[in-house]
């Protein structure tokens, strides 16, 4: 009887994984979906030049240097 119990145990966790795989894997790709389509939408919005000036102050901060404000950003060259 405690096999059947084991094995039943068992049965029940191999079926919960294969689900909660599965919904990661739905909620993943979706979300993979939607931030491709963000990009797309803020590459249209937002001019390359502003895009350059965004990703060097992105790259600046991440690598640790103090960024302040600069007026250049907001079209005050």
């Amino acid at each position: 009887m405690l096999i059947w119990i084991l094995i039943g145990i068992t049965f029940i966790s191999l079926l919960t994984a294969a689900l909660m795989w599965s919904r990661f894997y739905h909620v993943h790709r979706t979300l993979r979906s939607v931030q491709q389509e963000h990009n797309s939408l803020l590459r249209d919005l937002i001019p390359p030049e502003r895009q350059n000036d965004m990703r060097t102050i992105y790259d600046r901060a991440w690598a640790g240097e103090v960024v302040q404000y600069e007026s250049g950003l907001n079209g005050d060259s």
